[in-house]
């Protein structure tokens, strides 16, 4: 781990920016000084994103990757701290806690703050928690309505028709305009930007993992794991909706796990309802993981919503960098 204070991180900052690490962890930054501080995370291109302010006293738990920076800075921009996480941290689910403190006389070389890290005991270290899941299978949707979809916006009830006529078939469905190839990962244009360690493998759901559901018990905030691509404003915007879970599951026309593989959101697009339809696929890595947003619990809800916002924009790659409001 990496943690630069004072003049150290002044210099270390311009050169600072995320690299594409895949593995997940949580930090809790405890802000024991007297200065509220203002988070920004530093994007692949070394970009200052903010994503949220530690009042003085206060603490906050944000998730990230390893090889993902953050810089914490006062109103007035004093750089107060850069934090790191580098490749030794191989566990999922782990927690780091670091505390910024007021500055000691003692070490004036640290500049305005001084930084203590400890690690966190409130999780526990080990497996991720989506590879535990072994309760029973949810029973398969056969046939959907949407009584709180706006029929009379143009394709809505089209839509729903031709989600019923591909749950009575039963067979697999693809999406003819988002299908699990490249182009959907990331377009022509995007090639010199997009990483090629992702590759192009895609599997079914319940080809990555067994026993899955849609929601489950319900949806949560707790649900949601990012993955290896930066749409944090995204998730973030989920989050604040999972407090509201019966909002989360009056959006979707599809609510339980099917064998065509087919699941419908309704949406509000510039003001207007659309229904939004994917498919199942999702990109692996090598272990046969979720290259994004993970199936924690057991549900996938999270993992369909994050494909639909990148089928509406057009490929994954371009949910990279955004603001809450963006999703909202």
């Amino acid at each position: 781990m990496m943690l630069k204070v004072g003049e150290d991180a002044e210099n270390a900052l311009p050169n600072t920016k995320s690299g594409y690490g895949e593995t997940s962890f949580n930090f809790v930054v405890r802000n024991n000084s007297d200065a509220d501080l203002d988070a920004f995370w530093l994007s692949y291109d070394g970009e200052e994103m903010q994503y949220f302010t530690v009042p003085a006293g206060g603490e906050q738990t944000q998730q990230t990757y390893v090889t993902h920076p953050w810089a914490f800075k006062t109103a007035d921009g004093e750089l107060a701290c850069l934090f790191k996480a580098r490749y030794e941290l191989r566990k999922p689910n782990t927690v780091l806690t670091f505390v910024i403190s007021d500055h000691f006389s003692a070490e004036p070389d640290l500049g305005d703050f001084r930084i203590r890290c400890v690690k966190d005991t409130r999780q526990d270290k080990g497996e991720a928690i989506d590879e535990e899941v072994e309760d029973e299978p949810e029973e398969e949707e056969t046939f959907v309505e949407a009584p709180d979809v706006d029929v009379e916006e143009t394709g809505n009830q089209e839509a729903i028709d031709f989600v019923n006529s591909v749950l009575e078939a039963g067979e697999p469905w693809t999406d003819p305009d988002f299908p699990p190839c490249i182009q959907s990962f990331r377009k022509d244009e995007e090639a010199h930007k997009a990483p090629g360690h992702f590759g192009d493998t895609w599997k079914r759901a319940p080809e990555i993992q067994k026993n899955l559901g849609v929601f489950k018990e319900g949806p949560s905030f707790d649900d949601i794991a990012q993955g290896g691509v930066g749409d944090c404003y995204f998730l973030a915007a989920l989050a604040s909706v999972g407090e509201f879970p019966e909002l989360i599951k009056a959006r979707f026309i599809t609510k339980k796990i099917n064998k065509a593989g087919i699941y419908a959101v309704s949406l509000f697009i510039n003001g207007r309802e659309k229904v939004v339809m994917v498919d199942d696929h999702f990109m692996v890595d090598q272990w046969n993981r979720p290259h994004f947003a993970k199936f924690s619990h057991g549900k996938i809800w999270v993992a369909i919503l994050e494909k639909v916002w990148a089928k509406l924009l057009g490929s994954i790659w371009r949910m990279n960098y955004g603001y809450v409001t963006d999703a909202t």
